[in-house]
């Protein structure tokens, strides 16, 4: 006969003394008292026996014996009734400590019921409340955690304050708190089969079985009723000693926050327009709009923009967790929180566009680029090297550069035009200004007339005024002319003296020419020639330790320059010696690829006629001649100091006849 555990009500197998659920001592049930019809053996016996054979009392009348028809029967009825009696008690207390032993739960206990979302589009979510961490290392179960803070710190002056989020105790692991939600198990270990029971799962589907759902979960606002049905297996729980409750229950939406509809995505967002009229660009802050979230771009070009272009813009709305407002038609837009608000993006893409008109360029005034140029000149006409500047004074000084058009080696004359490059500067169109006749490059061109006061190579006509202005350069040259010779013997140039120089006697000018260069193309001229020369032929009358001498010297000032009437030059001084005059004429006279001039009034060739002094050198110089020829052993047997004696006589007379060169 089976036994039911007073204490849990489980039922044991007959002959068990302990309960297998709970381990409680069963109590087994009285055996009823068996009466026996036999008679009583003992021999001392005063009470009838129930068990002994009733005697047939076969007299007659009162005190005789009957029949056996006659004999008093017992009626089981009664017995049988108190015996169903019985057994309706003990059934009644086995269904009572059952129905006592279940663990009664209410169902709302178990969910969690929140509502997330903008008032009128708000989402209901409900599932069990359990900590998704626990059911994922539990029961490798993968869920979404919508439960809301239920617990705020209690100290809120603090800054952290921190919310912590409650799960149903029912789902804890803790023993504690098992213990008090399941006061009906015995153990701890009971109790996590009651929760064990309650989260089963659905090994196809690899949720819990245990769900609840709500009448309507999306769309809602604040105020609406909503109905939540548990689905759960009740005879599973029941074989696990649970009951639920209120597994239908009416949950109110409230909550909800009221949504920002964003019925414009370019609120705030204003474009500016930089730059000139027809040279404009477009500057705009990518986020520079009333909502954060929102990345703005140009579909079209930015730069080279004129007054009245059309500029097409796109808002592209930068979040990721949305809900659609109808998910039936995910046209009509979606929601989303962002920093704590809640916004309605009604349009079906997450971009919208519009077009922005160009306007408030400036327009440019044109600058006349010949009015902001002046020429720079080095060297002279007409091999005048050529360079440009911004005049000084110009406003636009710093917003315009300018060069010479040319190559390296162009050289220019008076009247020349010149092609001068002008180039504005960004700072120029910043300015509100362009410059007039300027390419699509920026570059505008002008030719520049060199003016006839360029500085020029002095000219023939010019020679004796070149001349003149040249004289205290001559006069320094003599100084260092007459330094040089005093006391040597050769003069360079392949000239040398029949001894040293002891003194000058005369040094004076016998003729003076003006050449001109005949080339006029700079790339013709070579390297260091020179474009005029003042040269000057002098006649020195030397006295030498032995007797007197004259020499030629040929001293030309180079590349002498008129700049507005005054004549200069940077070059050195150069001379050349020669023994006879005509030699000297001729190197100035014969000089190739010039044009000569004598200055004043001394002719170009001055030799045609030879003056005295000329015939009596051609005399010596034969005589000398002869001389060395013949007789060369008179001169080297000539004593040392008889030639010691002459010298000293000569430089005696010399010291006292000549002036010495300081």
């Amino acid at each position: 006969m089976a036994v039911f555990c007073s204490n849990c009500g489980t039922q044991n197998a007959d002959g068990d003394k302990f309960c297998q659920n709970c381990g409680t001592k069963l109590e087994t049930a009285p055996q009823p008292e068996v009466i026996t019809y036999g008679a009583d053996t003992s021999a001392d016996s005063t009470q009838p026996s129930y068990g002994a054979p009733v005697q047939e009392n076969t007299q007659s009348g009162f005190g005789g014996t009957g029949s056996a028809a006659e004999k008093k029967k017992v009626n089981p009825i009664p017995l049988i009734i108190a015996a169903a009696a019985i057994i309706v008690v003990i059934v009644a207390i086995v269904l009572i400590k059952s129905i006592f032993s279940y663990q009664k739960i209410d169902a709302k206990d178990l969910f969690d019921v929140s509502f997330a979302g903008p008032d009128g589009y708000g989402v209901c979510y409900a599932q069990l409340d359990v900590d998704p961490s626990f059911a994922r290392s539990e029961y490798d179960v993968d869920m979404e955690d919508y439960s809301l803070t239920k617990a705020a710190s209690a100290d809120e002056s603090k800054k952290s304050k921190k919310k912590e989020i409650e799960y149903s105790k029912y789902f804890s692991d803790e023993r504690k708190d098992l213990e008090e939600a399941y006061p009906k198990a015995s153990n701890k270990s009971a109790a996590k089969e009651m929760r064990d029971a309650l989260l089963k799962v659905n090994k196809g589907t690899g949720e819990f079985k245990l769900k609840c759902k709500p009448s309507k979960s999306s769309g809602l606002k604040n105020g609406d009723k909503i109905t939540v049905e548990v689905d759960f297996d009740e005879e599973y729980l029941k074989e696990n000693k649970i009951k639920l409750e209120n597994t239908s229950w009416e949950v109110e939406v409230k909550g909800l926050q009221k949504a920002i509809s964003i019925d414009d995505a370019f609120l705030g967002f204003e474009p500016k327009y930089d730059g000139l009229d027809g040279e404009g660009q477009c500057d705009y802050d990518a986020y520079g709009g009333e909502y954060k979230f929102m990345y703005y771009y140009n579909d079209s070009s930015s730069y080279s923009l004129t007054n009245g272009d059309k500029l097409k813009f796109v808002a592209n709305c930068e979040v990721y967790d949305t809900t659609p407002l109808d998910e039936k038609d995910e046209t009509k837009g979606f929601w989303f929180k962002y920093e704590d608000k809640f916004y309605v993006w009604p349009y079906a893409e997450k971009t919208a566009e519009k077009e922005y008109t160009v306007a408030g360029l400036k327009g440019l005034e044109e600058v006349d680029p010949a009015n902001e140029v002046e020429l720079e000149f080095t060297g002279a006409s007409p091999f005048v090297d050529v360079s440009a500047k911004v005049k000084e004074g110009s406003k636009f000084k710093d917003n315009i550069s300018v060069s010479v058009d040319d190559d390296y080696n162009d050289r220019y004359k008076a009247g020349d035009k010149v092609k001068v490059k002008v180039y504005g500067y960004y700072g120029l169109k910043d300015a509100g200004y362009k410059l007039k006749g300027a390419d699509d490059d920026g570059y505008a061109y002008i030719d520049v007339t060199i003016p006839d006061t360029v500085p020029h190579y002095a000219t023939l006509e010019e020679s004796a005024a070149a001349d003149a202005a040249m004289n205290d350069k001559f006069t320094e040259a003599e100084t260092t002319i007459k330094q040089k010779i005093q006391g040597n013997s050769y003069l360079g140039d392949g000239v040398s003296l029949e001894s040293d120089c002891k003194s000058i006697n005369d040094m004076k000018v016998v003729s003076t020419y003006h050449s001109m260069n005949n080339i006029t193309e700079y790339e013709n001229l070579g390297w260091g020639a020179a474009v005029n020369k003042i040269s000057r032929i002098y006649k020195l009358d030397l006295k030498l330790k032995k007797g007197e001498q004259t020499v030629y010297i040929v001293v030309e000032i180079a590349d002498i320059i008129n700049t507005d009437g005054t004549y200069a030059t940077e070059n050195d001084i150069e001379y050349t010696f020669y023994e006879k005059n005509r030699d000297a004429v001729e190197a100035v006279e014969g000089l190739e690829g010039f044009t000569v001039a004598a200055v004043g009034s001394e002719p170009a060739a001055t030799e045609s006629k030879p003056d005295e002094s000329s015939v009596a050198e051609s005399a010596a110089d034969v005589s000398s001649s002869a001389a060395d020829t013949s007789s060369a052993a008179d001169t080297s047997t000539s004593s040392v100091a008889e030639s010691r004696t002459e010298e000293s006589a000569a430089e005696s007379k010399a010291d006292s006849s000549s002036e010495m060169v300081p």
